[in-house]
């Protein structure tokens, strides 16, 4: 039996090694912008939010600047609630620390933030990180 588990353990190893690297959207983003996704925000200066995709949020904020958080999983309730919460330590949500975005249909763990001067700079680059990882998955 432990034969047969290590051989199908291993043939599952080999096929992911030899599909070549797999990028996300948070590796993408990562890759165009030279940040490091853990920028943070202070949750009075947000004015408001919006769905970019199930793991992709835009956050807009009081001080003219523009963030893109990626979630760590798909998010099912980014899709559902008009309403939410971001949770974080001493009123900051931070990419990289496992803060997480809360709605009344459950909650979601931040994966990265990425930091803008602009919102068209944000969704250039949500365009781009998109557009790159489908490239690395076909």
């Amino acid at each position: 039996m432990r034969l047969i588990l290590a051989g199908f353990s291993l043939a599952a190893l080999t096929g992911c090694a030899s599909t070549g690297a797999s990028t996300d959207l948070t590796d993408a983003l990562s890759e165009i912008t030279g940040q490091n996704g853990r920028a943070c925000v202070d949750q009075r200066d947000i004015q408001g939010f919006g769905l970019v995709s199930n793991r992709t949020l835009s956050i807009n904020t009081r001080t003219s600047s523009y963030y893109l958080a990626t979630t760590q999983l798909a998010c099912d309730p980014l899709g559902v609630d008009v309403r939410g919460a971001f949770g974080g330590r001493f009123s900051e949500t931070c990419g990289g620390r496992g803060d997480r975005f809360n709605t009344a249909s459950g909650s979601c763990q931040i994966k990265a933030i990425y930091r803008f001067d602009s919102r068209e700079a944000a969704f250039a680059a949500a365009d781009e990180a998109k557009a790159l990882a489908a490239r690395v998955e076909d």
